[in-house]
């Protein structure tokens, strides 16, 4: 599955994205909202929107796990012009796909992405 460039419809995310959003994910799933370790691709969570995050999922009441195969048939990418709105479908403990979503940006530049990660919430 290749990044699509579609105003109009929303598309699969990109296979070649998914492992970078999966660690971050992962990273979630310890309690690591800031990602402490840095992740390729990714940019450099800013605190208000990492304590967001924390403070949202902790809300919820339930418990991040890592990404099933299934999160992927659900997700979707939208071109916005300059870059793609990602909204990635967060699964817990208890429930397996949740009501959270992660909400992000991926940006492409010579051919390289960056992926800056949005919030964590219940649409």
């Amino acid at each position: 599955m290749v990044a699509i460039k579609d105003l109009e419809n929303e598309h699969p995310i990109a296979s070649h994205w998914r492992p970078i959003i999966q660690l971050a994910v992962d990273a979630f799933s310890r309690g690591d909202f800031g990602l402490s370790t840095p992740i390729e691709n990714i940019q450099p969570v800013p605190v208000d929107i990492a304590l967001a995050n924390k403070s949202y999922v902790a809300d919820y009441g339930e418990v991040l796990i890592s990404l099933a195969e299934e999160a992927w048939e659900t997700s979707c990418a939208q071109w916005m012009g300059d870059f793609w709105q990602i909204i990635v479908d967060l699964y817990t403990e208890d429930e397996g796909r949740s009501d959270l979503v992660l909400n992000g940006r991926v940006m492409e530049k010579d051919g390289n992405i960056s992926i800056e990660i949005g919030l964590i919430y219940v649409p």
